[in-house]
Parts: C-alpha cells; structure tokens; sequence
C-alpha cells in the first residue's frame, strides 16, 4: 500500500512541475510577444535647447524573423554663438535583430541597444527617450 501511495505522490508532483513550467514559458512568451508586437511603428524626440532644435523620427519596421529595420530621419538646426545654423537634414537605415530572451532590438553595425517600454509608449536607447507617435 505504501508504494502505491507514493508512486501517486510522486506522479502528482511530476506533473505539478510540469504544468507549473508550462505555464511559466506561456507567461514569458506572453511578455516577450508584447514586446514584439510593439515595435513597429514610429517614434520621434523633439529637440529644443540652447544648441538647436529640430525632431529625430525613428521608423521601426519588421523584416522577417527576428529581423528588423530602423529608418532614422533628422532635421536639426543648430545655434553657434547665437546664430542660427542652416538645417541639416539626415536619414539612415539601420538592420536589427530581435532578442526574445532580454526583448531588446539590437543594432547590428555599431551594436546600439533599443529598448521598448509599451506601458510609457517608449523607444529608449541609452538615455535617450522616443515616443511612439503611430
């Protein structure tokens, strides 16, 4: 009798941790698709200071896969000893990858890190913040 007692014993705890880890890989696949789904879309950081002003617009796009890309637009026009510089006006095209394990978006040229917060409708990188405006 005692065998069979703790072979149903054992049995429930088995599967016990078996749905336990279940459900904990669906709680962090969860988090992760939120991320994910997030992401597309565009940002954009005003700039207005005593060095100039202007916006950054960053267009994050999926690719396929785990791959994305980043189309960053600026038009900044910037102030030297009281004057006002002609605008300068930039766009560049970046490739990144997806990283569902820390959900960050990895640049791949210089290694830069983008990290989106959904509950601030955020882009961060670095210490540099976007809104997401689309």
């Amino acid at each position: 009798m005692k065998n069979g007692f703790t072979c149903v014993r054992l049995s429930l705890v088995v599967v016990g941790w078996v749905g336990l880890l279940f459900f904990m890989s669906c709680r962090f696949a969860d988090l992760s698709d939120v991320v994910r789904e997030f992401m597309p879309g565009v940002y954009e950081r005003v700039v207005d200071d005593s060095m100039g002003n202007g916006k950054i617009v960053l267009v994050v796009s999926h690719r396929s896969g785990d791959g994305y890309t980043v189309e960053r637009r600026s038009v900044l026009s910037r102030i030297r000893r009281g004057v006002e510089l002609p605008v300068e006006r930039d766009t560049t095209l970046w490739s990144a990858v997806y990283d569902a394990k820390h959900r960050i978006l990895q640049e791949q040229r210089k290694g830069k890190v983008l990290l989106f917060v959904p509950e601030e409708n955020r882009l961060l990188i670095g210490g540099t913040a976007y809104l997401k405006i689309k």
